[in-house]
């Protein structure tokens, strides 16, 4: 494939590694040839970065597999996965994971993707519902327009809730800001 046919979404390998197109722009200067300008994830570390590739330069496909599997437990360092349809066990570590780990929770159904065999990482649900496990009580007369207060969840990550948001209760989050979205 070319750096032209390059879209928000294909995978490809850059630099011996597995990389994920997440936004992408073509550029045409008034001098030179035409260039793509992509900014690309790798899937193995994380990191993401811009990378400019001449319109026809050559990129190599990376064909991942995606599997649903849903989160069962925590082992030494490690997350275990299990593909519902086969109760296959899939074992993914902290690093792969890392900041995620703040939305996962029993039963909470994730997309993992592997390639050559090898999971490179799991994406989450857009927003997750978790259990409010520590609230501060609002303070009286705090009624000024948007406030909000700290509050812990199951997971044992902090967000900023309203403040009628009470122990106990269920809220909604969103996993690619980590900000308070609902109640559920």
């Amino acid at each position: 494939m070319i750096a032209n046919d390059l879209k928000k979404g294909s995978t490809f390998i850059f630099n011996s590694e597995v990389h994920e197109v997440l936004d992408y722009s073509h550029e045409k200067p008034g001098k030179g040839g035409a260039f793509v300008v992509a900014k690309i994830k790798n899937w193995r570390t994380g990191k993401i970065f811009s990378n400019r590739f001449r319109s026809s330069e050559k990129v190599e496909d990376a064909f991942i597999e995606k599997t649903n599997l849903v989160f069962s437990y925590r082992d030494s360092g490690e997350f275990v996965f299990s593909n519902p349809d086969t109760w296959e066990e899939t074992r993914v570590s902290d690093e792969q994971i890392g900041d995620d780990s703040n939305y996962i929770v029993d039963g909470i159904e994730v997309l993992a993707v592997s390639y050559r065999g090898e999971i490179l990482g799991v994406r989450l649900p857009e927003a997750v519902v978790l259990q409010v496990t520590e609230a501060p009580p609002a303070v009286k007369g705090d009624t000024s327009s948007g406030a909000t207060k700290i509050a812990t969840l199951e997971t044992g990550y902090k967000v900023d809730v309203p403040l009628f948001i009470a122990e106990g209760e269920r809220i909604k989050v969103s996993t690619s800001t980590g900000r308070y979205l609902e109640r559920a």
